[in-house]
């Protein structure tokens, strides 16, 4: 009498036989092995584990699939609907570790978007529940690679349901009974703002890629992840990283986080957004090649630490700030921390990404770039994102000042976001002897600055509008890329622009391309 496990083994490595004629089943007469394989290749991990339902032969061959990521899609769930996608990966992640051919999951991912009413707690009891059973499974289960992302809109009113499921406090995501792995190497989280107790014993030696978003800690927390974080006791506002593992770290949103301090060695990528109550930040990770530093407030003056191997950085600027005429105020500390980190990687980076807010033009804003960033003459590649808060007529006036600070660039990118309105009525395309033009009352500022791009090859812009300034400032861009190679142009999706794109194509490059 054959024995269940080489019955299985028998029917894994022998096809199953088809139905005859045009309703043949090909697929499932595959072995166990490509049909997992197959598996591997659906992206929603509910679609993965529907297939069970398809026939016998595909029954229970999902809990094989090493990786699942279950994904709610971009559509913010209503409470009905996040209580039954909750559900449903409960029940998944249940059945996964009841079966005796499941193997172990290697990468595990969950993603969904929520509603909360404005002054209510980030998440309801039932979500906070689910996240510290998903973190726990990740723990307990030898799961190499973990990802979880509950990002919360904040609405006005809320439905009646919704009302009832926030009818308490805020609920805090206790991980204090967190169990130790080793075999964690990524773990990423996104909590939506919610409140989150660390354990004071857990330890994960093998983490080497760790992101943290969008959470505040709790003032009882315990020594975040054994020793690879650890807090103050006196001040949970205090954080510190001490790891020889961690090659990346990423944080975004840490609210109420003011110092941070990496004693990192290993680490090569450092990114800390949007982290608003951040005054002082100490790097010791020597081999640090790639640093993201944006969005993170004025308060931080200083960045410490060793940052003479950075190559790529990234930072925040705003080309003007608002002098009062009533106060001695100079515009000082707006770039404090983005002009600090220029400072320290002057000699080092030789990428750049520069998030620049340029306001709207006034008598009273001054410049605070130029004179103010050191020369970058080591950096030959240079991508900036241009968030213009005005019309169009002040995008040159911000970009020039930055762009004298470069002299050896072979590539630029020159990124607008666009938004509609941004655009006057007064910009009325004509055409007068072949040649573009814009009726434009405003002066071109950015001309007494002088460009020194002759090792330019490559160029973008885009989120273009084609009004005249534009085309004026580009001309000024390029007129000494005298090795210029290729020019890549797109304009914005927000406006119908007609004959504008060809009219000012040629005369920005007139024939070439």
């Amino acid at each position: 009498m054959e024995s269940t496990k080489y019955r299985k083994a028998k029917r894994a490595n022998k096809p199953m036989p088809t139905a005859a004629g045009g309703d043949a089943d090909l697929i499932s007469g595959l072995n166990d092995d490509v049909l997992v394989r197959i598996l591997q290749l659906v992206g929603d991990a509910r679609q993965v584990v529907r297939t069970g339902t398809l026939s016998r032969r595909w029954r229970g061959l999902w809990t094989r699939v090493p990786a699942l990521h279950f994904d709610a899609g971009p559509v913010i769930l209503s409470p009905r609907a996040a209580r039954w996608f909750i559900a449903f990966v409960d029940n998944a992640l249940a059945l996964r570790s009841r079966s005796d051919d499941s193997g172990i999951i290697e990468h595990l991912g969950i993603s969904l978007h929520v509603c909360r009413g404005r002054g209510k707690p980030p998440l309801t009891p039932s979500s906070v529940g689910s996240a510290v059973g998903w973190i726990r499974y990740a723990g307990r289960h030898g799961v190499a690679s973990f990802s979880l992302s509950v990002r919360v809109l904040v609405k006005e009113m809320l439905d009646k349901d919704q009302e009832e499921e926030y009818d308490c406090e805020a609920v805090v995501v206790d991980l204090g009974d967190l169990p130790s792995s080793t075999k964690l190497e990524t773990m990423r989280l996104f909590l939506g703002g919610a409140r989150v107790r660390f354990p004071s014993s857990a330890a994960f030696a093998s983490l080497t890629d760790l992101a943290l978003e969008c959470f505040e800690i709790a003032d009882d927390s315990g020594d975040l992840l054994g020793r690879l974080l650890s807090f103050d006791r006196a001040r949970t506002k205090e954080l510190v990283i001490e790891s020889s593992t961690l090659v990346e770290v990423s944080m975004y949103g840490m609210d109420h986080m003011e110092s941070l301090e990496l004693r990192t060695r290993s680490l090569l990528a450092l990114e800390i957004l949007s982290c608003r109550e951040l005054e002082a930040v100490t790097v010791s990770a020597s081999g640090l090649k790639e640093l993201t530093f944006s969005r993170n407030g004025f308060r931080v003056g200083i960045v410490r630490g060793d940052l003479s191997c950075v190559r790529h950085l990234g930072v925040n600027l705003s080309s003007h700030a608002y002098v009062s005429p009533y106060n001695d105020y100079d515009g000082g500390g707006i770039n404090d921390s983005g002009i600090c980190l220029l400072k320290q990687c002057r000699s080092s980076a030789t990428c750049l990404l520069v998030d620049l807010d340029i306001p709207t033009r006034s008598d009273y804003y001054v410049d605070v770039i130029k004179d103010k960033i050191p020369q970058l003459p080591n950096a030959t590649s240079l991508a900036v994102k241009i968030h213009a808060m005005c019309e169009r007529h002040s995008i040159g006036d911000g970009l020039a000042g930055l762009l004298t600070r470069f002299k050896n660039l072979r590539y630029l990118s020159l990124q607008i976001d666009e938004y509609p309105g941004m655009i006057k009525r007064d910009d009325i395309y004509t055409k007068d002897a072949g040649d573009l033009a814009f009726i434009c009352s405003h002066e071109d500022h950015w001309t007494s600055n002088e460009l020194s791009l002759a090792k330019l090859c490559t160029a973008e812009f885009r989120g273009l509008t084609g009004t005249g300034c534009e085309l004026r400032f580009l001309r000024f861009v390029l007129s000494s890329a005298t090795d210029l190679e290729k020019v890549t142009i797109g304009f914005s999706i927000n406006y119908k622009l007609g004959g504008r794109i060809d009219g000012f194509l040629h005369g920005l490059l007139g024939n070439g391309t």
